[in-house]
Parts: C-alpha cells; structure tokens; sequence
C-alpha cells in the first residue's frame, strides 16, 4: 500500500511539472529575470495643496495621504480607543480655529464635521487593534 502511495505521489509530482513546463530532471532552467529588489516606500506625505491650516496633529501618525483640487484624503494612526482619538483630533482641531459643522451632529456614528478656511472636514474613527485609524476628508467650499 505505502509503495502505491509513493508512486501514485511520484506521477502527480513528474505531471505538475511537466505542465509547468519542465520536467522532473529536464535541466532546463527559467529564463525569466529575477524580480528586482523593491525599496521599502518612504513615510507618507499630505499632498500638495492641501490646507496649511490643517497641519499633522501631534499623537497622531500619517498613514496615507492623496487628493488634488482642493479634495483631499488622508489617515492617521492614534494609540487608543476610537472615542479618545476622535475627542483629541476634534478639541485639536476646534482649539485651532475650526467651528463645528452643524450639519453633522458632533460625534454622530463616531463621526465629526468642521467648517472654516473655506474648507469642510469631517473626521471618521475606525478602530483597529489597539489603535484606531482616524480618516479625514477635506473638501473645499
């Protein structure tokens, strides 16, 4: 039994890789290049345009960034619970010159909207593991 095994093993390997285009011993070698080394991306950057008014809050990392024309997106990482991040991001931007938005009720659906610089943001917290991402979009009005 253990024979029939091996050998049932053996013609699934010789197949495999005759399809794959060569054979268990055919010497033949792969001519396509190895793939090159890729550099690890460097930090992320806030795009440019995007509102001087609306600098990296401290505590918080950039994560991504991108957006043009006034339209923008960009994430940050905060340790902590989503409540937390949302309330520090929020009293950081309202102690800088942000109203509220009264559009969006604040803390709605963890959820925070501000007007001023001719700009709209809203704040979204999600959170992941042991942190929570924070997600703002800028739109320029």
């Amino acid at each position: 039994m253990r024979r029939a095994l091996i050998a049932v093993g053996a013609a699934a390997l010789a197949v495999t890789l005759a399809a794959c285009g060569g054979g268990a011993d055919s010497g033949t070698t792969s001519s396509a290049p190895a793939p090159a080394p890729t550099s690890p991306a460097g930090p992320a950057q806030l795009p440019e345009g995007w509102p001087s008014q609306l600098p990296p809050v401290p505590g918080f990392t950039l994560v991504s960034a991108s957006g043009t024309n006034g339209n923008f997106t960009a994430q940050y990482a905060s340790a902590g619970n989503q409540t937390q991040a949302i309330n520090d991001y929020a009293l950081y931007l309202q102690n800088n010159g942000w109203a509220i938005d009264a559009l969006i009720p604040p803390g709605a659906n963890g959820m925070w909207g501000f007007r001023a610089f001719g700009y709209v943001v809203t704040l979204l917290g999600v959170p992941m593991g042991d942190q929570t991402i924070v997600t703002v979009n800028v739109r320029s009005v």
